[in-house]
């Protein structure tokens, strides 16, 4: 999840994905958005712009009418179980394979519909992606993605490149991992997105492997391990908590939680508190994210009121978002965004229904670790909060004594993506260590490290 700047790496990939496409140009809205330049009539349009930009790109033109999308009526999603597989569609060889961009050479990519199940323990349809290399291998992650956006259309197995591209899934798969990597239950499927709920991807991610490993089983899916970045780093560390929790172990070997975003009411609590976090998060340009949160406790608690905390242009803007253009769109969007222009009252992440949903997502770290945690964070972090996660590390290991298996790593002045390959030697030895069963290289119990790079020293 991201509450400030994305990495200059994921906004060159809005700005690809939507260059030659549209004139549009971005929208630099003033605090007193009143002037005709900026209507709310020439805002709307320079919107639909970018969506429209955005949809070239995805593999199907609607996913609310595409087939794979929809909930089949057989097998009956309130009879079955969790993991069981609704749909499968091989890509690979057929007509939509270029879509994707190009695939890592040899590898074979199926899109899977399974069944998971939401905060409620209900049935719900989710939807992801399986990718392989070209040698069979044993050696199987779980691919927790960071914030693609907050509606049905944002899911990455419908993206370019599956949203991370050489950045991570392809990476995997070059390691020779088999990669399996869900859309989170209501980004693809006919339910409800719940964004940045903790415990309820640790159930989409389990489930994806339940999935995957029924439906294709010359994959050989026995042993596995989870990562993820950004929101997908939360859920890796979530999945490590509910897998270490479960009576009987359907091989799970243990996590890689990439700056994670631990605690999003607190991140966005300490966003708006004051004059200067509210000018740095307009300077690197995010001030949107902060609706994110907001939208995902209303779709819990929609007593958290619309009309008391957003001003009627941020009450637009929320709209046209829900309407669709997820990531890319909204960064090229809403860049210039002022904190004031969205908000009239700063104080909802303290409202009480921000701290119930806090309670409800699970999302601090203090669930019982038995299966080992490597945390990495870059300490210039322009995303999350680094002092946040590594207060909710240090809490977690105080809860447990210092005894629980998580280690956390500190990587001098690196950002937010920047940490997924600036990290990659360590957590690429650690999946080793964990398929060879090995006591992972360089870890200890509740211990922080300092990373420094080589032009650092």
């Amino acid at each position: 999840m991201l509450f400030a700047r994305l990495s200059s790496t994921f906004a060159c990939l809005a700005v690809a994905l939507l260059a030659g496409t549209t004139s549009a140009g971005p929208v630099v809205l003033e605090r007193d958005d009143a002037s005709s330049a900026n209507s709310l009539a020439n805002i709307t349009s320079s919107y639909q712009a970018f969506v429209k930009s955005f949809r070239n790109t995805t593999l199907v033109d609607d996913v609310f009418t595409a087939e794979f999308y929809q909930t089949p009526s057989t097998p009956s999603l309130a009879d079955s179980k969790p993991g069981t597989i609704l749909r499968i569609e091989k890509v690979t060889g057929g007509p939509k394979e270029a879509k994707f961009g190009q695939l890592p050479e040899g590898s074979t990519l199926w899109r899977i519909n399974y069944v998971s199940v939401d905060y409620q323990n209900k049935h719900v349809p989710a939807t992801g992606f399986v990718l392989a290399p070209y040698v069979k291998s044993n050696k199987t992650v779980a691919w927790a993605h960071g914030t693609s956006g907050i509606t049905r259309e944002c899911a990455p197995s419908d993206q370019a490149q599956l949203y991370y591209g050489w950045r991570a899934v392809f990476q995997l798969v070059a390691q020779g991992y088999n990669v399996v990597a869900p859309d989170y239950a209501g980004q693809g499927s006919d339910t409800q997105f719940n964004y940045v709920e903790a415990v309820t991807h640790a159930y989409d991610v389990t489930n994806a492997v339940a999935a995957a490993k029924s439906a294709i089983p010359e994959l050989n899916i026995d042993k596995w391990a989870v990562v993820g970045h950004s929101e997908g780093g939360m859920t890796a560390w979530s999945t490590t908590e509910y897998q270490s929790g479960l009576k009987t172990s359907d091989g799970f070997l243990g996590g890689v939680s990439l700056a994670p975003s631990m605690n999003p009411r607190e991140i966005n609590a300490r966003t708006l508190a004051t004059t200067e976090s509210r000018a740095l998060v307009e300077q690197q340009g995010s001030v949107f994210y902060t609706i994110n949160v907001f939208e995902s406790i209303r779709r819990i608690f929609p007593t958290l009121s619309r009309d008391r905390y957003l001003t009627d242009l941020g009450k637009k803007y929320l709209d046209l978002y829900l309407a669709g253009g997820c990531f890319p769109a909204a960064t090229m969007f809403f860049g210039s965004i002022k904190v004031d222009s969205l908000w009239k009252d700063y104080t909802w992440p303290t409202a009480r229904e921000a701290l119930q949903w806090a309670k409800l997502i699970k999302s601090e770290g203090r669930a019982r670790l038995t299966k080992p945690l490597l945390v990495l964070q870059g300490d210039m972090d322009e995303a999350v909060w680094p002092t946040i996660n590594h207060e909710t590390f240090d809490a977690h290991c105080k809860k447990f004594d210092n005894k629980s298996p998580i280690q956390f790593v500190f990587y001098k002045n690196v950002l937010h993506a920047p940490i997924i390959h600036a990290g990659s030697p360590r957590w690429f030895a650690f999946l080793e260590d964990l398929f060879a069963n090995r006591k992972p290289r360089d870890f200890s119990h509740c211990k922080t490290l300092n990373v420094t790079g080589v032009e650092q020293h």
